[in-house]
């Protein structure tokens, strides 16, 4: 798996430092992971990391709209209509704002050859400004909003099918919503608010049944018999309903 971890401003500071957490858990899992972290995320960069490394799945933390997904100082890795075919064949995951929204850049990356794609359909909230709140990145409201996005990458980790990683964060966030409803913080509305939005943003596009046991090494021959045969299954969507709010813009 390959990751970019910009780090260029507080909120992917804030991701940054969860994403290498959850690689820790990964690696101790036995999977190899590639890091671009902080001024290593640039296009050239990217670009020279997919081709070193063909990696089957990506996991990129950073700023997005429903076209573009950066590194960074706002340097543009993915761009919908541009450059689509860098995720063919592969699994990708994207932390950011709004590339999940219907017709945008995540559902461009599935329909052009992406095995499937893991977004966000709204502002992404992974940090709440407050007096009752450390402003550290491990503080546990941050850990609780990040802690469901990092499942994803667990479970795929352990085998499992892209529609269960889906569940399993959908599951993850209720946890936390649960125990910030009985916390008595002073600002649990807010933290149930900010974590139902991530929740019910949280889109799937392409093959559900998806496993990264189950990827060949990607070639333009093989793709197509991974996209019919392997993983045998249509486009699907995933995806829920609810509220808005801001932050990973």
């Amino acid at each position: 798996m390959l990751t970019t971890e910009p780090d260029w401003d507080e909120a992917t500071q804030y991701g940054s430092y969860w994403v290498k957490a959850f690689v820790e858990e990964i690696r101790n899992l036995g999977k190899d992971v590639v890091e671009l972290v902080g001024d290593e995320v640039t296009y050239d960069n990217f670009v020279d990391y997919l081709q070193s490394y063909n990696p089957s799945a990506f996991w990129g933390m950073g700023h997005g709209s429903e076209n573009l997904f950066t590194g960074q100082n706002g340097d543009i890795l993915l761009q919908k209509g541009v450059n689509e075919d860098l995720m063919t064949g592969r699994v990708v995951h994207l932390l950011a704002c709004l590339c999940g929204a219907e017709g945008g850049l995540a559902e461009s990356l599935a329909n052009a050859g992406a095995v499937c794609v893991f977004a966000y359909s709204r502002d992404f909230i992974l940090g709440i400004e407050s007096e009752n709140i450390s402003p550290e990145p491990d503080n546990e409201v941050t850990q609780s909003l990040l802690e469901p996005d990092g499942v994803i990458e667990l479970i795929l980790a352990l085998g499992l099918s892209a529609v269960e990683a889906y569940k399993g964060s959908i599951n993850r966030s209720d946890y936390w919503i649960d125990y910030w409803l009985s916390s008595g913080h002073p600002d649990a509305d807010l933290i149930v608010y900010s974590l139902i939005n991530n929740r019910d943003a949280l889109m799937l596009y392409g093959v559900p049944q998806a496993r990264l046991s189950e990827l060949p090494a990607i070639s333009p021959v093989s793709l197509v018999a991974l996209w019919f045969t392997v993983l045998g299954s249509t486009l699907a969507v995933v995806q829920t309903v609810g509220g808005a709010k801001v932050e990973l813009s």
